[in-house]
């Protein structure tokens, strides 16, 4: 089965030809055959952190339903793992290669749902529902499967229908599958205005998201702007994005595996660019983002956006582990002209006819 990642302005053109927008119609056909395809069990389409991070940031409920829903139908909520998790057993291989030493097993690249696109190398913090003990209560508090999934659908509202209520399933599957696949669908799709405040009580806090994007932001540009200006040299880039690279991406990974290791920290820099550099070289989500941002900042005059950010969270681990990627075409140009694809055999396209193209060889 071929695994296929869909950035989030395709995923609103998709979304745009489900509903018959006019917008959409040059995605039509994709949506057609991506349904297709995943229904035939030959296509993956899992979502990310990003994903879910960035429908959140819509302000419009019905956009972000739209959306929600279209990912429910074509990604049945297959996932990739988060990047944290792959980028830790990244670093961590990298480092017992440097000292000839065995590595851990790789963790699943693959798994389901919101669960296990948020879950962390240092532990899981969302557990799922027991629905093997729920499911029997629920089934017996409403009477029968149908009146559970009625009730899970208006509660979700937005026109939600649970993909799999047709099937002849024993009740208690049913009841458990439309939970399931209930719970999922509404933390994708997000809260409604009425659910806002009593989330918050509970922590929901979608600003410190945001907060955070734009501070990254704000840091890459300042780089820029000192390049732009002369006061940083080009010739001394690359170092500039190594180190970068392991002050903010790598320096928590780097500690985890220093304690499982037991070396001493001091000895990266013991031979200084070479140790740095022959570590990167064994991380391929670093690979891929050290790309986008030697193409950002080698350029002169661009100017960092938060979709910079984004780009750079999910298309790292997105090109390192899926088969295809179909991205904006930015990042496409960049990923391609750093030869990215080629190295880790991952087909990145940027038009939706590229990949309707590729998909029916």
């Amino acid at each position: 089965m071929r695994s296929l990642f869909i950035d989030l302005n395709h995923w609103i053109g998709l979304a745009q030809a489900r509903v018959g927008h006019p917008l959409g119609a040059r995605y039509r056909d994709a949506y057609d055959l991506l349904a297709g395809q995943v229904r035939n069990g030959d296509l993956m389409i899992p979502l990310a952190a990003t994903h879910y991070q960035e429908v959140s940031d819509i302000g419009s409920l019905r956009q972000r339903a739209d959306i929600a829903l279209t990912m429910d139908r074509l990604s049945r909520y297959s996932a990739l793992a988060n990047r944290a998790v792959l980028l830790r057993h990244e670093v961590v291989s990298a480092v017992a290669a440097w000292r000839g030493l065995a590595a851990p097993p790789r963790p699943e690249a693959f798994g389901s749902g919101f669960r296990f696109v948020f879950q962390h190398p240092d532990g899981d913090i969302l557990h799922p529902p027991r629905l093997d003990s729920q499911a029997p209560a629920m089934l017996a508090l409403s009477g029968t499967a149908r009146a559970v999934i009625h009730k899970v659908e208006t509660l979700n509202g937005t026109g939600w229908t649970y993909f799999d209520r047709d099937a002849d399933w024993p009740a208690l599957d049913l009841v458990a599958g439309v939970v399931r696949e209930g719970g999922e669908y509404a933390m994708l799709r997000g809260p409604s205005p009425s659910e806002v405040p009593g989330l918050r009580l509970a922590g929901y806090s979608p600003e410190t998201w945001q907060q955070a994007v734009r501070t990254i932001t704000a840091r890459e540009q300042e780089l820029a702007v000192r390049l732009a200006s002369g006061e940083v040299k080009p010739g001394k880039l690359k170092d500039i994005i190594v180190g970068r690279l392991f002050i903010w991406e790598l320096s928590t990974h780097l500690f985890a595996a220093q304690r499982m290791f037991g070396f001493d920290r001091e000895e990266l820099f013991v031979d200084g660019e070479r140790v740095l550099g022959q570590l990167l070289e064994d991380m391929p989500t670093m690979q891929v983002e050290y790309a986008l941002r030697w193409a950002n900042w080698r350029n002169g005059s661009y100017t960092w956006k938060d979709n910079d950010i984004h780009d750079l969270a999910q298309l790292g681990p997105a090109v390192a582990y899926c088969d295809i990627v179909l991205t904006e075409k930015h990042a496409a140009a960049k990923l391609r002209a750093a030869h990215v694809d080629q190295r880790y055999r991952t087909v990145v396209v940027s038009r939706v006819e590229e990949l309707v193209e590729h998909l029916t060889w």
